[in-house]
């Protein structure tokens, strides 16, 4: 029976009281069993409320969890596409430094070849140049000190480098240097480049190694 029935119940048993009438023993009865009944029935009401309160906060404390898992899965997800996005990024920047690397070969490469003429051994000077002409920095400003009978060739050379690849490249006659014979001097030392010793003293000089490792160390 609801707890408004039994309520209504107790209320009519005790109008009949209020008015002298006498009840019958079974009606008292029934009069003490609705004060429990009504006494359970909110004890189970109070009961409920607790329930319903206990419920409610651990269904916010379970859509708290929910949205922290799901930051945290949204925060993983971002990490995953930042690293991915980084290393695309360094896929990226390897590639171009990788293209540099080719294309400054090729300019120093040109460079010699427009000062000493055909180089039959073009990727062993290449690994040699490689290394520390890495920009145009390291030619820029150099020096070729040759003997006189071969200063309009080199100086030719000379201009056409300026020219085409912005490098200066200054040629200097020197009266004591032997016919045929030129000097590339730069910052970290020379190198002999006479037309007739270059493949010797370029390819097999270790002074020519020792100056590129010299002004690799440098930088």
């Amino acid at each position: 029976m609801p707890e408004t029935d039994l309520q209504a119940v107790a209320d009519g048993l005790l109008a009949n009281l209020s008015k002298g009438m006498m009840l019958p023993a079974e009606k008292l009865s029934q009069l003490k069993q609705v004060d429990t009944l009504v006494a359970q029935a909110k004890a189970a009401k109070s009961e409920a409320e607790k329930l319903r309160t206990v419920a409610q906060t651990e269904y916010e404390i379970l859509i708290e969890h929910e949205f922290e898992w799901q930051k945290q899965v949204l925060v993983r997800n971002i990490q995953k596409l930042y690293f991915s996005e980084q290393l695309r990024a360094q896929e990226k920047l390897k590639a171009s430094l990788s293209e540099f690397k080719v294309e400054i070969t090729e300019t120093v490469l040109n460079i010699l070849e427009k000062l000493i003429g055909e180089i039959d051994d073009q990727e062993r000077v290449a690994l040699l140049t490689e290394k520390a002409l890495r920009s145009k920095d390291r030619i820029d400003g150099s020096r070729v000190v040759c003997a006189p009978d071969v200063v309009e060739s080199v100086s030719k050379a000379a201009s056409e480098i300026e020219k085409e690849d912005s490098i200066k490249v200054k040629v200097e006659a020197d009266t004591s240097l032997d016919p045929g014979r030129a000097l590339l001097i730069t910052a970290g030392g020379y190198v002999e480049i006479g037309a007739n010793e270059i493949l010797k003293n370029v390819l097999g000089d270790k002074r020519l190694e020792s100056l590129l490792g010299n002004s690799d160390e440098q930088n």
